[in-house]
């Protein structure tokens, strides 16, 4: 048998003795992974549909109203206001932020000689 020939056995014969341990490591994280999924499922995934479902029932939670409350509150004009000034809000003050911060950073950099720390250590100096 040719040197090839044995190489291409011993990595095939290496491939199954690590995949004969994965049930054993698959439990032992499934066993890790199951209180985080547990408490999702618990504090978040159960409110949030529960929120979904009362969205479609009256203010008592008696009787089912459908998508009527929905089209109450798209109607409303104290509503509209409010995800106007949110939409504005989103369109001017996030481009802002970033030209802001890029100005900054470069501002940053310019101080900072030949990649040294000392223009940095004084711009944010605390003391």
């Amino acid at each position: 048998m040719s040197s090839g020939a044995r190489r291409v056995i011993q990595v095939k014969q290496h491939k199954t003795n690590r995949l004969a341990g994965l049930p054993g490591e698959s439990r032992a994280a499934a066993a890790l992974l199951l209180p985080s999924m547990a408490g999702l499922g618990l504090f978040f995934l159960v409110p949030f549909i529960d929120t979904i479902r009362r969205s479609f029932l009256d203010a008592r939670g008696q009787s089912f109203i459908g998508a009527e409350g929905y089209a109450s509150v798209l109607g409303n004009s104290a509503f509209q206001l409010a995800a106007a000034n949110t939409a504005k809000f989103i369109c001017v003050c996030i481009p802002l932020l970033l030209v802001i911060s890029l100005v900054l950073a470069l501002l940053v950099r310019a101080l900072r000689p030949h990649g040294g720390a000392s223009g940095r250590g004084k711009l944010f100096k605390t003391t």
